[in-house]
């Protein structure tokens, strides 16, 4: 499709980067179909709509108040943005099970797009 669309417009289109899908969701709890559906989850948008045909709550909850939210019991999980930030808030603490991938953000295949005229004038080790 991209080799399609770099021919109409005179580009050569070139994988640049493939980031990773969003990490899933610290949960207190283990996730099973009947977890699933009496849910209380940080999650928004469609996702938490999908989760909600499913019987979970969706909540929107501020960045700061996740981790209180899962310690009190408000929430019993919630979908942030990866390993690194998720450690730096602490939720391994409380948070025991761990999911991936997030599939309500998949990863990007990301392109650059270079003028069709000149891409003989490139190097040959690029």
């Amino acid at each position: 499709m991209l080799n399609e669309f770099g021919r109409k417009s005179n580009c050569t289109p070139s994988p640049a980067a493939i980031p990773a899908p969003r990490w899933a969701a610290g949960s207190a709890r283990r996730s099973t179909p009947s977890t699933i559906s009496t849910a209380s989850m940080r999650i928004g948008g469609w996702a938490g709509k999908t989760l909600s045909k499913l019987g979970t709550v969706p909540q929107q909850i501020a960045g700061g108040d996740i981790y209180p939210a899962l310690e009190k019991g408000i929430i019993d999980a919630t979908e942030w943005v990866g390993p690194y930030d998720d450690e730096k808030l602490g939720f391994y603490k409380i948070a025991k099970y761990y999911y991936y991938p997030g599939w309500w953000e998949g990863g990007t295949a990301l392109h650059f797009f270079i003028n069709s005229d000149q891409v003989g004038c490139l190097a040959e080790s690029l």
